[in-house]
């Protein structure tokens, strides 16, 4: 392990937000630091949220209707968070972080984070949710309005990615504060306390 300055809040929502696009590749992280940590979490509590905080043999349940890949995937996403929290020292809290601890104020902070987490998720604009709008722009060509709707939804982008970004430096904050002297830990694959780890495959990296 090695440490260095404070990792920068990731500036992309992770894969499958609304409105922003995958980027998979089988390129693994080069390392893992704090921002790994909030990208595992952000993923974690997507995930969650799907199986509406389901765990055990109830998450089993969940997920079925699923497809097999699915599954894999988020699975192999709330094992990354739980082998980089084992990693970090640091108990995030999921999947409800007001009954995690019997530490009262830890459970505020939790309590927080998760509330920020889901902030973010929520944050969308008109065009969220569409793979391709062309039928909507086509309806909307019918009335003679699509160039105003495309222009206001173009105008829509900077104040929603900026609270997006606003999302990130916060969650990353609490975070700090949450690892204390190892916010700044960086971990090499070689580390002996990171071999256990396994990163979902494919690898979503946010930047």
């Amino acid at each position: 392990m090695r440490a260095q300055g404070s990792p920068s809040p990731r500036k992309l929502a992770p894969p499958g937000s609304a409105g922003q696009t995958c980027h998979v590749t089988d390129t693994s992280p080069a390392s893992y630091d704090r921002s790994i940590l909030l990208g595992a979490y952000l993923d974690a509590v997507a995930e969650y949220s799907k199986l509406e905080r389901k765990t055990g043999m109830e998450a089993e349940d969940a997920y079925v209707g699923w497809s097999p890949d699915a599954v894999v995937r988020s699975k192999s996403r709330l094992a990354f968070l739980a082998d980089l929290e084992r990693l970090f020292g640091v108990d995030l809290g999921l999947p409800t972080p007001r009954f995690s601890s019997n530490d009262s104020r830890q459970r505020v902070r939790l309590t927080f984070l998760h509330q920020t987490a889901q902030s973010y998720h929520a944050i969308a604009t008109p065009f969220s949710g569409y793979m391709e709008a062309g039928g909507l722009v086509n309806a909307m060509e019918d009335v003679g309005v699509a160039a105003a709707v495309l222009d206001s939804c173009d105008r829509m982008q900077v104040p929603v990615e900026t609270l997006r970004q606003q999302h990130l430096e916060l969650l990353d904050t609490v975070l700090r504060g949450l690892l204390g002297e190892r916010a700044d830990a960086v971990y090499a694959h070689d580390d002996p306390a990171a071999t256990h780890i396994v990163v979902p495959d494919p690898w979503d990296p946010w930047d």
